[in-house]
């Protein structure tokens, strides 16, 4: 990915830390560590990342080879075949624009929080998030998703004043659980 930098409040955490803040300080200072199915995911993500920028299809990446966290991937035909399932999915709506793994802050509501988002489709009316999720160990959905909701706020913070928002379609794409959960909210209701 573009940037690797974490907040101790970002999104993907936020499941974690909403429920129960204390648990920021008791992780400062300990070791990010990942496992070999989590540097997996990254992997992929970096393979649908250099696919959307490049506009190529993810099948041009079959041989691509890097490290992350420790462990070595090359992209096979398989890992192509899900980073590919979610480029269709984000392909298939127009937009005004187009962003892909974006860095947004949302630090309007949590103080130093930021996070980067797989892809988002910026419309004056809905906007559209589109998260990837390469694991197949659990089933993950959209309805009331934290992460989703950050990454909403921050693109509210980011782009409010350059399109007129009023709702947001945040989905889940799981290619390797052939999953896809799409829920809206509006940016009253996010808000609240």
């Amino acid at each position: 990915m573009t940037d690797t930098a974490h907040s101790p409040l970002g999104p993907s955490s936020a499941e974690r830390w909403l429920e129960c803040p204390g648990s920021v300080n008791a992780t400062r200072g300990i070791k990010d560590t990942s496992s070999e199915y989590a540097a997996e995911g990254s992997f992929a993500h970096l393979i649908a990342e250099k696919a959307r920028k490049l506009n190529k299809p993810a099948k041009a990446f079959i041989g691509h080879k890097g490290s992350h966290d420790g462990f070595d991937f090359e992209c096979d035909k398989e890992m192509a075949q899900h980073v590919q399932y979610f480029i269709d999915y984000v392909n298939q709506w127009e937009c005004d624009e187009n962003l892909n793994e974006m860095k947004v802050s949302f630090d309007s509501w949590v103080d130093g929080g930021f996070g980067t988002l797989d892809a988002a489709l910026m419309n004056d009316g809905t906007t559209i998030i589109c998260d990837l999720k390469y694991g197949k160990g659990i089933q993950v959905f959209a309805k009331d998703n934290p992460q989703l909701k950050l990454y909403a706020l921050g693109l509210f913070q980011e782009y409010g004043d350059m399109y007129e928002i009023e709702t947001f379609k945040m989905c889940i794409v799981q290619p390797r659980l052939d999953w896809i959960d799409e829920w809206e909210i509006s940016l009253d209701e996010l808000l609240v």
